[in-house]
C-alpha cells in the first residue's frame, strides 16, 4: 500500500494567545520549551521520509504469487515475470524434499535456472534435477533427471518426467 507523504511546513501565528476577563482583553505569556528535539517541519518531514522509505522496502518485498499449480512439464504464469527484479521458484523432488531457486532477473522477460535436489537412501546418493525456463507467462520444466550414484560408485541416470515438480513461483519488485 503506498504512503503518502505529509510534508509539514510552518505555521505562522495569526493572532496572539489572549484572555478575556470582564470584557477586558490582556495578552498570556507564551510557552518556553526545553529538550533537544524540537518538533518543527525539518524533523517531522525527516520522519516522514522513513516512514515512506520503510513503507516502499515492504511494497517491494511482498511476493506476487505468479503461480501455485504443479508445473511437471509446462504451465502458465498469472502474470508475466518482466516486472520483476527477482524470482522465487519451489519445488520438490522425487522424494518428496524441497527445493528452492531464486533467480536475479532484472525485469526481463525471460530466466531460466536449474533445479537441483539430493537424497541418500541404504548407501546410495540420489540426485534429481530439472531445468525451468520462463518465457513471458510461458513455464517450461525440461532435462528431468534423476541419478543415482551407488556405494560402488557407479552411477545410473535416467531421464524422470517426476524427479523435480514445480509447486510455486513469486515475483519481486526488488
Amino acid at each position: 500500500m503506498a504512503y503518502n507523504k505529509i510534508n509539514w511546513e510552518a505555521g505562522e501565528v495569526a493572532t496572539e494567545g489572549y484572555v478575556i476577563v470582564d470584557g477586558q482583553t490582556y495578552q498570556t505569556v507564551q510557552p518556553e520549551y526545553s529538550g533537544d528535539t524540537p518538533i518543527n517541519p525539518t524533523n517531522l518531514n525527516h520522519m516522514d521520509d522513513g516512514i515512506k522509505a520503510a513503507n516502499d522496502f515492504a511494497d517491494e518485498n511482498t511476493p506476487t504469487v505468479l503461480n501455485t499449480n504443479n508445473i511437471t512439464s509446462t504451465g502458465t504464469l498469472s502474470a508475466s515475470i518482466a516486472g520483476f527484479k527477482r524470482l522465487k521458484i519451489y519445488g520438490t523432488n522425487l522424494d518428496g524434499a524441497s527445493v528452492y531457486a531464486e533467480v536475479y532477473n532484472g525485469n526481463s522477460s525471460s530466466a531460466s535456472t536449474t533445479l537441483v535436489s539430493s537424497a541418500v537412501a541404504g548407501g546410495d546418493n540420489y540426485m534429481y534435477s530439472g531445468t525451468i525456463t520462463i518465457s513471458g507467462t510461458d513455464v517450461t520444466l525440461s532435462r528431468l533427471a534423476s541419478t543415482r550414484i551407488r556405494n560402488n560408485n557407479t552411477s545410473v541416470v535416467a531421464d524422470n518426467a517426476n524427479a523435480i515438480v514445480v509447486t510455486r513461483i513469486e515475483g519481486y519488485l526488488m
